[in-house]
C-alpha cells in the first residue's frame, strides 16, 4: 500500500513537471518538443487551440488504440495521467514565463520535461 501511494505521489508531481514545462516554458518562448508535447504546442501555434484540449484528445486517441495490447493496471495509470496532465495543463495555461535567453528556456523546459518523466519510471 505504501508503495501505491509513493507511486502516486510521484505521477502526480510528474504531471505537473510535464505541464509546467509545456505550458510555462516552451509555448511562451516558442519553443518545439518531441512527441505528444510537440504536437500540442503545434495546435497552440497555429490554430490557437489551448494546450489542454490537444493533450486530452491526443492521449485520449492513444489510450483507445492500446487498449487491447497492455494490462489494465497500465491503462488505469496512463488514464489518470491523462486526466491530471490535463487538469494541470489547464491550471498552468495562463502562468507564461518568458526568458530573455532562449537556450536557458530550452534547458529549463528539457529539465522539467525531463525530471516529470523519470517520476513515471
Amino acid at each position: 500500500m505504501k508503495n501505491n501511494i509513493k507511486e502516486y505521489i510521484l505521477i502526480i508531481i510528474g504531471s505537473l513537471s510535464i505541464a509546467f514545462s509545456v505550458n510555462c516554458l516552451a509555448i511562451p518562448n516558442l519553443l518545439g518538443e518531441g512527441g505528444v508535447p510537440g504536437l500540442i504546442a503545434m495546435g497552440t501555434y497555429l490554430f490557437d487551440i489551448p494546450s489542454y484540449l490537444t493533450n486530452f484528445f491526443l492521449n485520449g486517441l492513444l489510450i483507445i488504440f492500446s487498449y487491447r495490447y497492455f494490462n489494465k493496471t497500465l491503462i488505469f495509470r496512463t488514464v489518470f495521467v491523462v486526466i491530471l496532465s490535463t487538469i494541470f495543463l489547464h491550471l498552468t495555461a495562463h502562468l507564461p514565463l518568458r526568458l530573455p535567453y532562449p537556450i536557458l528556456a530550452a534547458v529549463l523546459a528539457g529539465a522539467f520535461m525531463g525530471g516529470g518523466l523519470v517520476s513515471f519510471i
